[in-house]
């Protein structure tokens, strides 16, 4: 088994495999489904080298970060003639932890503080465990962005989990920004000091076992797309403007979108914000710098690479020593936490302009934060059209230090021209999708934009004749004349009969009427979708589709005819989030 397994991690052997596995038929594939399950359940799996003195480095995520990461403190590891298991917690079980002594495990976090979601069932197993993990060396790298409230969520519950459980932790839980690069390299250096040399050492992977991706359009390799329609869908009395974008190019169907799936948009800094940096900061933006090895002029790295408005602890700190002022220096002595709250009411350019200070323009953009890619929800079923991909996107606007400001990402794609281009990666979310189940019904609950991918749902059942759902679409908006988003792609649904129900609320014209009061309406009807097995969707603005969430749980469980039906939904995984 031994020998077996070092063939197997070379990469020409994997592809034999994989051939031979496409060649089986039906039969065959369930026969050696069946028989690895077995195998995998058997002690014999266990070859002769002493697994309980392993160890593993474990990685969790959907962007990459984090593989590339684990990736990387292998090959140092293997640099230092240590043996290190590289382990995708996507393949594993949460038994499986005991066959290691040592597990260094580096996770992101996503969303409202929710795990990547193809380690979603390791998680969810770690944190209801009550088992034992004494013996368990463990070390824990967090990657967040601290501009959610949940920063590193996954991470922290991750190791306090491990802990609670008897693990032993080697060396505190570091809560990485989305400019993890320095931080990472220390987390290894402190953590390769905690494992053992082999001469032996050898790197294997846990991957799961999957066909060669054709399409590699990723976060780091991205797909240009171009602007085929921008309509503004709103009325242009609205200062949070809603659009509708259509994107097209030949390579879309690569990427294996499917209703529920968002896009990720990188934006580049609107050009009144990079000259405004330039100014505070005293740079003419004809300076070079270094920016992802290629050398260009300090104009176009600000407006396509760095995050000229939000700044990290570390930009404070670092700032705090050039500039030497009192406030900043004891500001930098908070916990990240507290500097973290600071931050929420100070831009890079109130820094700029409070606390000016001369510096070197590589010196500049290395205390930036990277420019971050903003997700949108795919609209549109691509199986209506393989080359077209839609968005809807509103302008957002938010005030700071007594001003509105707008936000970066909608403000470039709303302005985007017909024939302009942007890059994009697709960022799949299986916990938001159409159900298995092609006959049970659908109860879509929308606020405002969170309508995009009901859309793409219901073309999607429109052209798929083995999906029969019901669907009865609850949406609220601001006004009927002004901002019905989609209102004739719901009316033709509802003639064709891929739309059962629909209701609207538009609280600007009535603001008495609430999502919940138009459900109370409806609430035998609610109920009796329920009981006939309805999936419930919710997306859209998080606070106001939490409260609403949290009202029905509490209104079903006090009624005596469906008092256990709430806690069903949630068992049976039938309640569906989309929240920002």
């Amino acid at each position: 088994m031994h020998n077996a397994t070092s063939k197997l991690s070379d990469e020409e052997r994997w592809k034999e495999i994989i051939d031979l596995v496409d060649a089986l038929s039906t039969t065959q594939v369930q026969w050696l489904k069946d028989h690895l399950a077995n195998l995998e359940k058997s002690p014999t799996l266990l070859d002769s080298n002493d697994l309980s003195q392993r160890a593993a480095v474990a990685f969790g995520t959907e962007t990459g970060n984090s593989k590339a990461i684990a990736e990387k403190f292998a090959k140092y590891a293997s640099q230092q003639n240590k043996n290190l298991k590289i382990v995708d917690l996507s393949a594993i079980k949460l038994r499986h932890l005991s066959s290691y002594n040592q597990l260094f495990l580096i996770c992101s976090t996503h969303g409202d503080g929710e795990p990547p979601e193809p380690m979603e069932n390791f998680y969810n197993d770690l944190l209801r465990s009550e088992k034992s993990l004494t013996g368990l060396n463990y070390a824990v790298l967090a990657l967040g962005d601290s501009t959610y409230d949940k920063f590193c969520e996954t991470g922290k519950r991750v190791d306090q989990q491990l802990s609670k459980l008897g693990a032993s932790r080697l060396i505190p839980c570091l809560e990485c920004d989305v400019d993890y690069t320095d931080q990472a390299e220390q987390w290894m250096t402190s953590a390769l000091d905690y494992l053992e040399s082999d001469n032996e050492s050898s790197l294997v992977t846990d991957y799961i076992i999957s066909k060669p991706v054709v399409n590699n359009v990723s976060k780091s390799n991205p797909l240009e797309v171009e602007v085929s329609e921008n309509i503004c869908l709103t009325s242009s009395k609205r200062l949070r403007s809603i659009h509708h974008l259509e994107l097209t190019c030949d390579e879309l169907n690569t990427l294996n979108l499917e209703p529920g799936d968002s896009i990720g948009v990188t934006p580049h800094n609107p050009p009144d914000l990079v000259s405004r940096v330039l100014s505070l900061a005293d740079f003419t933006g004809d300076e070079t710098i270094n920016s992802n090895g290629e050398t260009v002029p300090l104009v176009q790295a600000l407006r396509e690479s760095f995050d000229l408005t939000i700044v990290s602890a570390k930009f404070v700190k670092k700032w705090a020593e050039l500039t030497q002022s009192n406030e900043l220096l004891e500001i930098s002595k908070r916990d990240n936490k507290s500097i973290r709250e600071f931050l929420k009411s100070h831009h890079l350019s109130d820094f700029l302009k409070n606390y000016p200070s001369r510096v070197a323009p590589g010196e500049f953009v290395n205390i930036l934060r990277p420019l971050q890619p903003r997700l949108y929800d795919v609209a549109n079923s691509l199986k209506v059209r393989n080359d077209e991909l839609h968005l809807t996107v509103e302008l957002y606007r938010y005030h700071l230090s007594g001003k509105e400001h707008i936000g970066i990402a909608s403000r470039f794609l709303n302005n985007l021209d017909e024939s302009e281009t942007l890059f994009i990666y697709p960022q799949h979310n299986k916990r938001f999708r159409l159900p298995d189940n092609p006959n049970v019904p659908l109860i879509l609950i929308a606020e405002s934009t969170g309508v995009a991918p009901y859309r793409a749902f219901i073309q999607e059942i429109s052209v798929n004749d083995t999906r029969n759902h019901p669907v009865w679409l609850i949406f609220r908006e601001h006004s009927f004349k002004e901002d019905f988003l989609y209102q004739v792609d719901w009316q033709n649904f509802l003639k064709a009969g891929d739309l059962t129900k629909l209701d609207t609320i538009f609280y600007e014209d009535d603001p008495s009427v609430s999502i919940l009061e138009k459900i109370s309406d409806n609430y035998q009807e609610f109920k009796g979708w329920l009981q006939a097995g309805a999936h419930l969707y919710l997306s859209g603005h998080k606070h106001t589709l939490e409260n609403v969430e949290s009202l029905l749980a509490s209104g079903m469980n006090s009624d005596p005819g469906i008092s256990g039906e709430w806690q069903v939904l949630k068992s049976q995984n039938r309640i569906h989030r989309n929240l920002y």
